[in-house]
């Protein structure tokens, strides 16, 4: 079962990219809505 551990681990990796890739885009946009002015608004998730 060493196979299917790595591949695994592979996609573990690539999904941690991924929502990091995702999360710099946000951040970005966010940044740009303020520097436009807009009014941004956060829903708190407990």
């Amino acid at each position: 079962m060493p196979g299917g551990i790595l591949v695994f681990n592979i996609f573990a990796a690539l999904a941690q990219s991924e929502r990091n890739l995702i999360r710099e885009r946000t951040n970005a946009g966010l940044k740009a809505a303020r520097t436009r002015g807009r009014i941004i608004y956060s829903m708190d998730i407990a």
